[in-house]
């Protein structure tokens, strides 16, 4: 229990045991709630998104881009800093993935 000379960060400090990968959620005294939120979600396998191989274009002029991003079939802009070839149908980034409870 915190007395009126400890800090709440000394005291949380007392609970690590620093002979072990600190876990600041157990030393916090955080609860599981997401086991209980993970019931009947579904499984996700990632599978092997390693490419075959990888190499590095570099171009003259953005009338290369243009011709090589024809040639290619894809669109490439500025921000581009990757793509597959050839495309991937109906992939998804996974930071495009969203969680919806039907239940709510």
């Amino acid at each position: 229990m915190t007395n009126n000379k400890q800090t709440a960060k000394e005291e949380l400090l007392e609970k690590i045991e620093f002979n072990e990968q600190p876990n600041l959620l157990d030393a916090m005294g955080a609860t599981k709630d997401w086991e209980k939120e993970w019931q009947s979600m579904p499984e996700f396998v990632m599978g092997n998104t390693e490419p075959f191989q990888k190499i590095t274009i570099s171009f003259q002029s953005q009338e290369d881009v243009k011709q090589f991003a024809e040639l290619i079939k894809q669109t490439i802009t500025s921000k581009t800093a990757s793509l597959w070839y050839p495309q991937q149908e109906g992939y998804v980034a996974p930071k495009n993935f969203l969680y919806v409870d039907q239940k709510k």
